[in-house]
């Protein structure tokens, strides 16, 4: 009773705390934990693997099993993506009523992102899944409904990303249900190569196994930024784990959006600009040029409108207010460029010169200063630190 009620109450926590925007997947995930990302809009995602263990135990008898995971997944909406999995297994036991071969588990499943990762807040989602064991002698005939909540967090500005998950499944059958649960860590080197350390229990090589904890370490090669391979292999710490536990899989994304929902050389999440963002950009700049400023403004809230993940539109927007000698409207503009590109130093340089602009002389030296911070070698922001008197630069 008590864990068909934590199985509710993980539904009603999905809904309650359904709110912002979506990530994006191509780049980072492991084989051995779920992670919070979604597919864009129209996005494909295929994937083919083979996993294999030894060991493990399911009613007092061991078992030995191969599965051959095949997967096809769509993202219907910007936070909603769909998916169909259809595996073919093989399993040898010391008791022969698990013995057997053929189609494992068909499932449906639907995967809805509630956050995504920005500023200190993780990514988080919630997937749904409904399974038949059509041939599978461990599960035979059992309808199961699953429920997995992720957690997804990036870090060292995309380099390493953490994963933690919290699953429970019901089998529909004399099956005993299952909880999940798994956290991952994963770390980018070489620039398309990945590393994966991570830990889980009741991932179901073999439906119906409990209480098994099991050890893996993958690695992961992008070999495009819409193909990647991935490898890991791994142990159990448990009576019940597997003995040794291998898998490989292919991933490959297809679609109006594949491929740029990623930087996948650095693992950047952000979304690619919506149509039409970029042209009224490009109208911006040619308007800045032309000192037009007001002109500028309302084509940089234009491209705003459309997707206000641009740093360079809301650094733009405040060197134009800046120009026409609205400082208070340029600092607004330069914050929240700043939240959106944290790293570049020339945004609270603009900032310190709109600030002393307006008189506020503590401000802009607190904004040369974090400027300094992020780049030593701001020339600019050193002269005007030093002596305020003097104050010097353009916007940049």
């Amino acid at each position: 009773m008590i864990r068909r009620l934590l199985f509710f109450a993980i539904v009603l926590f999905t809904f309650l705390f359904s709110f912002s925007k979506v990530d994006a997947r191509i780049g980072l995930g492991t084989m051995f934990a779920d992670d919070a990302t979604v597919l864009w809009a129209g996005t494909w995602e295929s994937k083919i693997g083979l996993d294999a263990g030894a060991g493990l135990m399911l009613e007092g008898s061991e078992l030995s099993a191969v599965r051959a995971p095949i997967s096809l997944r769509y993202g219907w909406k910007d936070r909603l993506e769909v998916g169909f999995g259809i595996p073919f297994a093989f399993q040898s036991s010391s008791n022969s009523d698990f013995d057997g071969s053929g189609l494992s588990d068909l499932s449906v499943a639907l995967k809805y992102q509630m956050t995504q990762n920005e500023g200190n807040y993780p990514a988080t989602s919630t997937e749904i899944k409904l399974g038949y064991g059509l041939n599978n002698p461990a599960s035979s005939d059992a309808i199961s409904i699953g429920i997995v909540y992720a957690l997804t967090k990036v870090f060292s500005e995309g380099r390493s990303a953490g994963h933690l998950n919290l699953g429970y499944t019901l089998f529909m059958s004399k099956r005993d249900d299952v909880f999940q649960w798994g956290g991952a860590y994963e770390r980018r080197f070489r620039d398309t190569m990945r590393w994966s350390l991570g830990v889980n229990s009741g991932q179901q090589l073999v439906p119906g196994v409990r209480k098994d904890i099991v050890g893996e370490l993958g690695l992961t090669k992008e070999l495009t930024p819409t193909l990647e391979m991935a490898f890991s292999g791994g142990a159990g710490f448990t009576k019940e784990s597997p003995n040794w536990i291998a898998r490989v899989g292919i991933t490959k994304e297809f679609g109006k959006t594949a491929g740029d929902a990623t930087n996948y050389r650095k693992a950047e999440w952000g979304r690619p600009p919506a149509p039409g963002a970029e042209e009224s950009i490009a109208q911006a700049e040619s308007a800045m040029a032309q000192n037009d400023y007001p002109l500028a403004i309302s084509l940089y809230r234009e491209a705003i409108s459309k997707d206000s993940s641009i740093p360079s539109a809301w650094n733009n927007m405040g060197n134009a207010y800046y120009r026409m000698g609205r400082p208070r409207e340029a600092i607004e503009a330069y914050e929240k460029a700043a939240e959106l590109e944290p790293k570049n130093a020339d945004i609270p340089f603009n900032i310190g010169l709109a600030y002393y602009r307006i008189g506020e002389v503590q401000s802009a030296r607190r904004a040369f200063a974090r400027a300094l911070e992020i780049d030593p070698n701001h020339s600019l922001a050193r002269s005007n630190l030093i002596s305020l008197g003097g104050l010097t630069g353009e916007t940049k």
